[in-house]
């Protein structure tokens, strides 16, 4: 059985199931996080996509992104040395 991104890919189209929870506002993404996170973990600038980039994909501005930036990184790091 096929997952809805291969079928999209199959396809050739953008995945019209608004209501996964994979999906987002970008096109070039065939509407997937799952598809941008592959397109750019392939290319060399996997890690560098800037602020204006991410929040394209996730329908924010990249001001937005930048203010996100410091609290995810925040609680990141307390759940990592939790672990430790």
């Amino acid at each position: 059985m096929l997952s809805c991104l291969e079928k999209c890919k199959e396809l050739e189209v953008s995945c019209p199931c608004e209501d996964c929870r994979l999906w987002v506002p970008y096109e070039e993404g065939l509407n997937c996080i799952q598809q941008v996170i592959e397109t750019n973990s392939t290319t060399n600038d996997a890690a560098h996509m800037d602020f204006r980039t991410v929040g394209k994909v996730l329908g924010v501005s990249g001001q937005r992104i930048h203010q996100i930036e410091p609290i995810a990184l925040k609680k990141l790091f307390k759940k990592l040395k939790h672990y430790k």
